[in-house]
């Protein structure tokens, strides 16, 4: 269960996790609802996707108050949300003691508006003592680029622009460190929760007039159902993020397909919802043969639902028909049955069965 996942009440305003009062409204919220869920849920993610709140706020405007590459709000916002994953934290274990507690990044390339939010809250269970916490960010970059392909000149642009959110750890999250430093637990997650898309920065910037499925893109951007699909980076991502001992749960995944006024467009690259499900488990069940600790799978999403500002973008195993009543229907929204291929990988894993994932035929 996520206890944020992006929205608030309007009351609390737009600029909500700049206030230094959101760490302990969201704890105010996290107490009444896991008193109430707890006999019936042991796994929580406390806030959905922090590193896509502060940017999608603060450096893309696509959430609100939808301001433009405002760097020092984002940081701002970064703070109070790790801060409010820490009291939400402490408060889940007091009432329920053996919970499985995370919050899951989207995974992004770029080390600062990704991993590096991990590695605040994970710094203290590692031994860091806070005031080295910008000598440990900086060792935890290079490794973290380490663990990745080389950059194209648009990756390494971007990365020289991602320093700016730590150029001076100590002060910008100040709020997260002094939260990690007084909980009572030494480690504030118990699982590393990741979501992984297309995770490489410099794939989602392109020029306006782009063709895309349905026509042309006049966005600077890259549309969800364009994202690109690599199955080898679900396992070299889950392998990136497995440090400090802890299990890597893959908290999303999925792929988009666009239905724009009732007709479904396929992918330009030919990538079904099929294929993708069995070539990224084939990918997790080879990161686990090599020891990558991968302790779950979640996939986005069961149903087609309300994505990024619309009903176009598509990820439901199954689909659903909002131009006639809204039926759930019993095959995705590319009219594969995505459902059935997704249990039949699932019992074959389950069993010992391998054979499942071969690429399955719609």
């Amino acid at each position: 269960m996520t206890l944020h996942h992006f929205t608030h009440p309007a009351w609390l305003g737009e600029d909500f996790w700049l206030s230094g009062e959101s760490p302990g409204r969201l704890a105010a919220w996290v107490e009444i609802v896991v008193g109430r869920l707890a006999s019936r849920c042991r796994n929580w993610v406390t806030v959905n996707e922090i590193n896509v709140m502060g940017m999608g706020a603060y450096l893309l405007g696509m959430f609100p108050p939808g301001r433009s590459l405002a760097i020092g709000d984002m940081t701002r916002a970064f703070d109070n949300l790790l801060a409010a994953h820490v009291r939400a934290y402490d408060l889940i274990h007091r009432l329920q003691p053996d919970a499985t507690v995370t919050t899951n990044n989207t995974s992004v390339s770029v080390y600062e508006v990704d991993r590096m939010l991990v590695d605040l809250l994970l710094a203290r269970g590692a031994g860091i003592a806070r005031h080295d916490i910008a000598d440990y960010i900086v060792e935890r970059r290079r490794s973290w680029y380490a663990s990745l392909p080389p950059p194209d000149g648009v990756e390494r642009f971007l990365r020289r622009m991602g320093r700016r959110v730590a150029a001076t750890p100590l002060d910008s999250f100040r709020t997260t460190l002094d939260a990690v430093w007084s909980s009572p637990h030494v480690r504030t997650l118990d699982v590393i929760g990741i979501d992984y898309y297309d995770p490489v920065a410099s794939h989602h910037v392109r020029l306006p007039g782009a063709r895309t499925a349905g026509g042309r893109s006049w966005t600077p951007g890259r549309e969800l159902w364009d994202d690109r699909v690599d199955p080898a980076g679900f396992a070299r991502y889950c392998g990136a993020n497995a440090t400090g001992g802890l299990d890597v749960w893959m908290v999303e995944n999925g792929i988009c397909n666009r239905v724009r006024r009732g007709r479904s467009y396929p992918r330009l690259d030919g990538w079904d919802r099929l294929r993708y499900l069995s070539e990224n488990l084939a990918s997790m069940v080879g990161a686990l043969d090599r020891g990558v600790p991968v302790g779950a799978y979640y996939h986005w999403t069961l149903v087609d639902n309300y994505e990024w500002g619309s009903y176009e973008p598509r990820f439901g195993i199954h689909g659903v028909d909002r131009e006639r009543g809204g039926r759930v229907l019993d095959t995705d929204a590319m009219g594969a049955d995505a459902a059935g291929a997704y249990r039949t990988i699932i019992q074959g894993l389950r069993s010992g069965d391998r054979s499942v994932l071969d690429v399955i035929a719609p």
